[in-house]
C-alpha cells in the first residue's frame, strides 16, 4: 500500500490594531520605545539564571556529541586524532556486513591553529535506514565503495555562538578521483532552557556537481538526566529532482563518565514526485570505554519501516569496536 504525506498549507495571520484619540491629532509624534536595542545580558539575578541555565545546556550538548561523535561536533573540533574502527551490521534478510574505517586528524599549528587536515578511508558504507536519501548521499560523498579522502579545513570563525570553515580536498572511490570545495557555517542561540543551531552546509564536486545541506537543532535538558533535541533537515541534490527533508527526535542520556544511552527517532521523506514517508527508524544506542579510555565499543539495535516494504518492520543491529588517540587538552 502506498502512503502519500501531502501536508496541508497552513497561514496564520496575525494582526494588532490601534487607534489614536481625538486629542493626539496634530501633537508631537511620540518617541519609539524600542528605538533602543536591548541588551543581551546583564548584571541582573535574572540574567545570571539565565545564563547558568544555558550553559547546562551548551556543556550536556558538547559532552554528548563529543562522546557519540556526533557530525557536527567531530567537523568543528579541531584537535589532532587518529581512530580506527570495526563494525559489523546486521539486518533481517540482508546477512552480516563488516566496514573498517580509518581517520587522521592534524591539527596545524600555524595561522593561529586555523587549520586542519584530515586523512581518511573506509572500505564500505552500511545502507541502515533502508531510505533513498542514504544511498544518493553515499553515491554523492563516495562512500558507498572503498574510498580514501584528503582534505584541508581553514578555520574563519571558531567560537561558541559561530563557526564559519572552508574545506578543499580530494576524495577517491575505486580509484576514481574528484576534487570538491565546501564551506559550512554554524551559529548557535542560547535561549534560557532552549538552544537553537543552525548549520548549513554547501558543497560542489567535480563528478557531481552542487549539493546543499541545511539543519536546524533544538534541544534541552529534561531533568538533569535527558538531553532532548529535534532536528530539522532538508538535504538537495542539482543532479536530482526534489529535495530530501528530514525530521529526528532524539533522547540522550549521560549515564556516567564512560557510559552513555541514545534513542533516536529518525524520518526520511522525498518531494518528487510525490511527498512521501520514504522510510522511518528508531534506535536505541550503548555506547561506552571498555579496558581503557581509548577502546570504545557501541551496540546499536534498531526498527527500520520503509516504503519499498509497505512499512514492515525490519529488525537490525549495529556493533563498533572504536580506538581513539587524541591530543590532551
Amino acid at each position: 500500500m502506498r502512503h502519500t504525506f501531502n501536508g496541508p498549507v497552513i497561514g496564520v495571520l496575525l494582526g494588532i490594531l490601534a487607534s489614536l484619540p481625538l486629542s493626539a491629532i496634530g501633537s508631537e509624534p511620540l518617541p519609539a520605545i524600542d528605538s533602543e536595542p536591548l541588551p543581551d545580558t546583564g548584571d541582573t539575578k535574572a540574567d545570571v539564571v539565565q545564563e547558568n541555565i544555558s550553559a547546562r545546556v551548551a556543556d550536556a550538548a558538547g559532552w554528548l556529541d563529543s562522546f557519540f561523535g556526533n557530525d557536527n561536533y567531530e567537523y568543528e573540533s579541531n584537535k589532532t586524532r587518529l581512530t580506527a574502527g570495526l563494525s559489523s551490521f546486521s539486518e533481517k534478510g540482508e546477512g552480516t556486513d563488516l566496514k573498517l574505517d580509518t581517520s587522521l586528524r592534524l591539527n596545524l599549528p600555524y595561522l593561529e591553529d586555523r587549520l586542519r587536515l584530515t586523512l581518511s578511508g573506509a572500505s564500505q558504507d552500511f545502507d541502515t535506514t533502508d531510505s533513498d536519501w542514504e544511498d544518493i548521499e553515499e553515491d554523492i560523498l563516495g562512500t558507498d565503495e572503498r574510498n580514501l579522502r584528503a582534505a584541508l579545513t581553514y578555520f574563519f570563525r571558531q567560537g561558541d555562538r559561530r563557526n564559519l570553515s572552508l574545506s578543499a580536498g580530494v576524495r577517491s572511490r575505486d580509484g576514481k578521483a574528484a576534487f570538491y570545495l565546501q564551506p559550512r557555517y554554524r551559529h548557535t542561540w542560547y535561549r534560557g532552557d532552549w538552544d537553537l543551531r543552525f548549520v548549513q552546509k554547501v558543497s560542489w564536486y567535480t563528478d557531481t556537481s552542487w549539493d546543499a545541506r541545511g539543519e536546524l537543532q533544538l534541544e534541552r535538558l529534561l531533568g538533569h538526566d535527558w538531553l532532548f533535541r529535534t532536528t530539522g533537515r532538508v538535504n538537495w541534490y542539482e543532479e536530482e529532482d526534489g529535495v530530501f527533508p528530514q525530521l529526528n527526535f532524539g533522547w540522550h542520556r549521560r549515564l556516567s563518565e564512560r557510559r552513555a544511552l541514545s534513542i533516536t527517532w529518525q524520518n526520511y521523506f522525498e518531494t518528487y514526485p510525490n511527498s512521501v514517508l520514504d522510510s522511518s527508524t528508531l534506535r536505541l544506542r550503548y555506547r561506552q570505554q571498555v579496558w581503557r579510555r581509548w577502546l570504545w565499543l557501541s551496540v546499536s539495535p534498531q526498527l527500520v519501516f520503509p516504503r519499498e516494504q509497505d512499512y514492515d518492520t525490519v529488525p537490525g543491529i549495529m556493533i563498533e569496536v572504536e580506538a581513539r588517540f587524541q591530543e590532551r587538552s
